[in-house]
């Protein structure tokens, strides 16, 4: 009994193939049987592509490949369409590390603004402006912070009030309404 049970599950793994139009296919769900493809390689440089194509690892010319740049971080070598089932060989994948952004609609404190302002901006005479009149924001009961990202200095004092930033902003940039 034990004997008949395990030839019965034996039977059950058997992979039958289905041949229609000289295409395979498995007899559940009909699936198709495409030939092996190798892994995609995983780079994280775009350096590493082009030394990949320089090179010719695959042995396929220059009309066999195209260049798939899905976004600022992802591109993708692809093979051109192949076979009854257009298929196509990804070569090699660059996940390139993602950048940081400055999100315009976040709030920064005066710090972190300043760090922003400088690693993300190309620096100019506007940053320039922009960060003298932020650096020189005063605290209006405890200290006056002047930071120009470079240096910085505290002046502590007792009821000494807010610089008029408004007016800067209103001269500088007249398109933005300030509410204060």
């Amino acid at each position: 009994m034990i004997k008949e049970a395990l030839q019965y599950l034996l039977g059950l793994a058997e992979k039958d193939v289905i041949t229609v139009a000289d295409r395979s296919y498995t007899p559940k769900n009909l699936k198709a049987i495409k030939d092996p493809e190798a892994p995609t390689l995983i780079i994280h440089t775009l350096t590493g592509i082009v030394n990949y194509i320089k090179d010719n690892f695959d042995d396929f010319s220059n009309e066999d490949i195209f260049l798939h740049i899905l976004d600022h971080s992802n591109v993708f070598l692809y093979s051109n369409t192949y076979g009854d089932w257009k298929q196509r060989d990804l070569y090699i994948q660059a996940e390139l590390p993602k950048m940081n952004i400055f999100h315009f609609n976040d709030w920064y404190d005066c710090d972190k603004f300043i760090i922003e302002l400088q690693s993300k901006f190309v620096q100019d005479d506007v940053t320039k402006e922009i960060l003298s009149v932020v650096g020189n924001i005063t605290d209006e009961s405890v200290k006056n912070i002047n930071d120009d990202g470079i240096t910085q200095n505290v002046n502590i004092r007792q009821g000494d009030a807010i610089k008029n930033i408004k007016g800067w902003i209103a001269k500088e940039l007249p398109s933005i309404t300030i509410i204060a």
